[in-house]
């Protein structure tokens, strides 16, 4: 499964993902019970904080489109 670790997030990045009481979290932790659409989500937006935008469609592609249209409304504020 793919996950935001497949891209080793900064301590900084993930404290913007995670509240900071879950940063702490192994990475077993962190996957423990998460299905792949909840992970894609969050590779998503590890990616968007990169500033890599096509790179985060792809992964919200995987999605089904209310999951997609939720993610652009949270990432743009609505």
């Amino acid at each position: 499964m793919v996950s935001i670790y497949d891209f080793n997030p900064t301590q900084t990045e993930l404290m913007q993902i995670f509240s900071p009481l879950l940063t702490n979290q192994s990475k077993e932790e962190y996957l423990q019970g998460m299905t792949q659409e909840s992970l894609y989500i969050d590779v998503a937006y590890l990616l968007w904080i990169r500033g890599q935008k096509r790179k985060a469609k792809y992964y919200l592609s995987k999605l089904d489109p209310q999951q997609r249209m939720d993610f652009l409304n949270s990432v743009n504020g609505f």
